[in-house]
């Protein structure tokens, strides 16, 4: 019931000046998708990857992100890429993403 919606090929930036500690989500593909879709997430600090996942698809379960040490970190950026076929049906959902200090 909580967390942040975007379609494929996007980027989520936020500005935490080391602020935070740990970075805590599930992704995974909407279930409006019907079992389509398919993308690749991504969290990067600082501008650097720290969690690439494969590529999920609407068909595949939801995801648990292993906990992201932010320690020092001043940017923190969710992307959501292409999968397979493009943007069609990319419907990308970070559930219950948390910034824990």
């Amino acid at each position: 019931p909580r967390g942040l919606g975007v379609h494929s090929r996007s980027t989520l930036t936020y500005k935490l000046d080391g602020a935070a500690r740990w970075f805590l989500a599930t992704v995974g593909i909407d279930d409006i998708t019907a079992g389509k879709g398919s993308v690749v997430f991504e969290v990067l600090l600082d501008g650097k990857v720290a969690f690439r996942s494969e590529t999920l698809t609407g068909a595949t379960p939801a995801l648990v992100i292993p906990p992201v040490d932010l320690r020092g970190v001043q940017t923190l950026s969710l992307r959501v890429d292409f999968g397979d076929e493009a943007d069609i049906l990319d419907h990308a959902d970070w559930c219950d993403a948390l910034l824990l200090k």
